[in-house]
C-alpha cells in the first residue's frame, strides 16, 4: 500500500512540474503577462498623448494654427514665405 501511495505521489509530482500545465507552462504565463502589462503601460501612455493633443486642438488657437501653417502650409494674408535650401 506504501508504494502504491509514493508511486502516486511521486506522478503528481512530475505532472505538476514537468506536465502540460507544470511549471514550464506558468513561466510562459508569466511572461506573457509581464508583456500584456508593457502593452497596456505603453497603450496608456499613448492614449494619455492623444487625449493632451486633443484638448490643444480644442482649445488652443495658436496651436491649431502652428500645426496648419506646418502641414498644411498655410499662410495668413500679406505673409511672405521664405524657404531655405538645406545643405547637402
Amino acid at each position: 500500500m506504501t508504494a502504491v501511495l509514493l508511486i502516486g505521489i511521486t506522478a503528481v509530482t512530475l505532472s505538476a512540474l514537468f506536465g502540460e500545465h507544470g511549471l514550464s507552462h506558468l513561466r510562459r504565463l508569466h511572461e506573457e503577462r509581464q508583456q500584456l502589462r508593457q502593452t497596456t503601460f505603453g497603450l496608456l501612455e499613448g492614449n494619455a498623448r492623444l487625449r493632451g493633443e486633443i484638448h490643444r486642438l480644442e482649445s488652443d488657437d495658436l496651436y491649431l494654427e502652428e500645426l496648419a501653417r506646418r502641414r498644411l502650409g498655410l499662410v495668413r494674408p500679406n505673409e511672405t514665405v521664405y524657404r531655405f535650401r538645406r545643405p547637402p
